[in-house]
């Protein structure tokens, strides 16, 4: 059977930036950070993390009492960019939407189910070891599908549901397993992307594993690739892509932004922590091979990176082994911190956005660059170029790796 193609119709996002992808274009344009202190709520003794990248206020009660009394706050994150990534796509997002559109799906990751509903369930169990007074909805906040669920019965869809857990791979993987699915005649449509919520026990549990920054100035916190470097920022969000058959899309006049043209998702069973170089670099071959494609394809690689020793030094020396010198490399968590697994789709969405803005990123707090990541080409300002061929990694602890090859049409 010969594979469909696959494009990119729509995108939404809520970033440390905003909740919309324009504040998201807009800010990384500017070189802005959105990383911030924590508020005193945000600080549990015994963890040494004072900063974090939360998304502005927002209040829930746009979305109807029915739909809203069950989801978390990544559910409602997930929600608004799938909202926008449909809007985008040129279809209006209604509590029900058109027949043509029922049968759409939704994949959409998460970290963990929801740490804040989590917290609110197991303080009233452990205070008082009942549970007569926790509302029934925090249950259906805390199934492990509970966002993609959350967004398809929001918008009566009938499609697939799919709930995959990559940890920060996560939203790559979603919008790889996304486009098999239609690759392959099992779905049109499809909403995918990732989503999660800052808690303090995010932050807790990379500070106990030492993987945490505890820089107190904000704005310089994420140094990705940088001698500097501390430790990763966490942070919050949602990137939800609309993906769509190409025929499909041309079919009903939808504005194409680009096309998936290789995925590869690879575990490595090395180590749960430490990135493995050899499998970054599989992961990635195996995506160019997808796509048909070798190395001197490959215009921009927007690198996982995440500002931890291992991690940066695993990525940059697959990167150099495969790629050499040649391609631009930038990292974006020096501007927001890292989104765990909506980071895939949300950095992805950005890079795609500066591609068509015909410009790239530069990396945030590059300053002196870590040799022993390999002499790849690093972004450390903001270039005007012609990128039309991106590579996307995204790995997530317990050895997933994930790549994504895009083109933009």
């Amino acid at each position: 059977m010969e594979k469909r193609r696959v494009v990119i119709s729509g995108i939404g996002a809520v970033s440390p930036f905003g909740w919309e992808f324009a504040s998201l274009l807009d800010g990384l344009e500017r070189e802005q950070s959105a990383v911030s202190r924590l508020d005193e709520a945000d600080v549990i003794a015994g963890v040494d993390v004072r900063v974090g990248g939360k998304a502005p206020a927002f209040d829930p009660k746009i979305i109807p009492r029915e739909y809203r009394r069950t989801m978390s706050p990544m559910g409602v994150m997930a929600f608004v960019a799938a909202c926008e990534a449909l809007k985008s796509a040129g279809i209006e997002p209604a509590t029900s939407l058109d027949e043509e559109y029922r049968d759409m799906g939704v994949c959409i990751a998460s970290t963990t189910i929801s740490p804040s509903m989590l917290e609110d369930f197991f303080t009233t169990y452990v205070t008082l070891k009942n549970v007569e007074s926790v509302r029934s909805t925090v249950f259906f906040k805390g199934m492990g599908h509970a966002v993609p669920s959350n967004v398809g019965a929001a918008l009566g869809l009938t499609g697939r549901c799919i709930a995959p857990a990559a940890a920060c791979a996560g939203s790559l993987q979603a919008l790889g397993l996304s486009c098999e699915y239609i690759e392959f005649g099992k779905a049109d449509m499809m909403l995918a992307g990732g989503a999660d919520e800052f808690h303090p026990l995010l932050a807790a549990t990379f500070d106990r594993i030492g993987a945490a920054s505890h820089s107190r100035e904000p704005a310089g916190a994420s140094r990705p690739f940088d001698r500097g470097r501390d430790g990763l920022v966490c942070s919050e969000g949602a990137g939800i892509f609309l993906l769509e058959e190409y025929k499909h899309a041309r079919a009903r006049q939808a504005r194409i932004i680009a096309e998936v043209a290789g995925f590869s998702t690879i575990a490595s069973p090395a180590s749960p922590v430490f990135p493995d170089t050899l499998a970054i670099q599989r992961c990635m071959e195996r995506a160019l091979a997808e796509a048909k494609m070798d190395s001197a394809d490959i215009d921009i690689i927007n690198a996982h990176a995440t500002a931890t020793e291992s991690g940066d030094i695993a990525e940059g020396q697959a990167i150099y082994r495969l790629f050499g010198s040649r391609p631009l490399v930038n990292s974006l968590k020096g501007y927001m911190g890292h989104c765990m697994a909506a980071s895939g789709a949300l950095e992805l969405g950005a890079v795609i956005g500066a591609a068509n803005r015909g410009f790239m990123h530069g990396t945030m707090n590059l300053d002196n660059v870590d040799e022993r990541c390999g002499a790849i080409n690093l972004a450390r300002a903001a270039t005007k170029c012609a990128s039309r061929v991106i590579l996307k990694n995204s790995f997530g602890l317990g050895g997933i790796n994930a790549s994504l090859v895009v083109k933009i049409v």
